[in-house]
């Protein structure tokens, strides 16, 4: 497969930098499909009304079952989810590359908190929970799953993006200290300027 026909699944515990995962991706070529991936459903994002995608994500909602959302996602694209793994799960993205992207329960859920009084977003969630946090951890035993923390993109670590370029392509295409730092610089989802 060549390099640009990477079909990418980004696999988050939440409040893990989802976004700020999928800027980066951009910044290295990859279409962002604004797919986000639920057990029953997804949502597909406006790319042009942030504020919309962040407190009236019922608008953008489409029921769907995970395997055929993540199909949505094509050539040289991404999308977003929080699921867990199953066997339909597993088989669906034999073809894809993970990036799995983790940070401490209590940092999240923190920040979490923070995004629901920047949002409207309702307080409760149940994937905010040290269980589910733990339980998303079994996507590292996939064998085409790179992990990504938190800290790692936001305190520029310029070794994770040449680690995860070079995961991609077998080569480093890309400065990542500049692919962080127009990551950083854009808006997203759920961008915040406290963390």
């Amino acid at each position: 497969m060549a390099p640009e026909e990477h079909r990418i699944l980004v696999v988050s515990q939440p409040k893990s930098g989802t976004y700020l995962c999928g800027n980066i991706l951009e910044e290295l070529g990859f279409h962002h499909t604004y797919i986000h991936i639920s057990e029953s459903k997804h949502e597909k994002y406006d790319p042009n009304n942030m504020e919309a995608n962040r407190n009236t994500p019922q608008k953008f909602t489409q029921k769907s079952q995970p395997h055929k959302s993540i199909n949505l996602i094509g050539a040289g694209a991404f999308g977003m989810t929080h699921i867990q793994r199953n066997k339909q799960i597993d088989n669906t993205v034999k073809g894809f590359k993970i990036i799995f992207l983790e940070r401490p329960f209590e940092d999240a859920k923190k920040s979490w908190g923070r995004f629901v009084k920047n949002s409207k977003r309702p307080a409760k969630n149940p994937k905010m929970n040290k269980k589910y946090f733990d339980n998303l951890t079994t996507w590292k035993k996939l064998p085409n799953t790179y992990t990504l923390t938190f800290d790692q993109m936001i305190g520029d670590d310029v070794s994770a993006i040449d680690a995860l370029q070079t995961w991609l392509w077998g080569s480093i295409r890309y400065d990542s200290k500049t692919v962080i730092a127009n990551a950083k610089g854009k808006d997203s989802l759920t961008k915040s300027n406290i963390r």
